[in-house]
């Protein structure tokens, strides 16, 4: 432990706490918490937390927080979060969160956040958010996400078709066919 405050009560065997206030209280065998308050409260077994406020509180067993505020408060167990504020609050495990403000609070579990502001205020359980528009863009089911989609006004033969969603197959397929005529 190395800075004022660093791994000030009960820290675990072979943990890494470098900072001011980095692994301060209840940090577990094997954590890192590189970083002004890294890991600062129960960092658990082999979490990694590096930045300021990375991991702060209740960081969850194998998690990774790497950035300003990543997954500073609750993240689970195993998640991922990578990027300044992402999982901050509520990240769910085995989720993962790249990009800023991905995945930002109550991400659910299994969920993926990709992209600034993808699932910033709502990661659905099991969804897919691919954000690549700079706005906000969150998941309210589980499901496939993605922003933008583009949209043409005059159509492109070589690259514009109809787009339709296979129910059965969960695919979804473009056609320049609809009810057998070509357009």
């Amino acid at each position: 432990a190395v800075g004022h405050s660093a791994g000030y009560t009960h820290q675990g065997y072979a943990a890494v706490a470098i900072g001011y206030g980095a692994g301060y209280s209840y940090q577990s065998y094997a954590a890192t918490a590189v970083g002004d308050n890294a890991g600062r409260y129960s960092q658990k077994c082999l979490a990694t937390a590096i930045g300021v406020n990375a991991g702060e509180e209740s960081q969850g067993l194998d998690a990774i927080a790497i950035g300003l505020s990543a997954g500073a408060i609750n993240q689970q167990a195993e998640a991922i979060a990578f990027g300044y504020a992402t999982g901050q609050i509520g990240q769910g495990s085995k989720s993962v969160a790249i990009g800023t403000s991905a995945g930002t609070t109550n991400q659910g579990p299994n969920a993926i956040a990709l992209g600034a502001y993808a699932a910033a205020c709502d990661g659905h359980d099991y969804s897919i958010v691919l954000n690549a528009s700079g706005d906000y863009l969150d998941a309210t089911a589980s499901g496939l996400f993605i922003k933008p989609v583009r949209y043409t006004d005059v159509q492109d033969e070589t690259n514009d078709g109809l787009m339709f969603y296979n129910q059965n197959t969960g695919e979804v397929r473009y056609s320049y066919i609809l009810d057998g005529g070509s357009f």
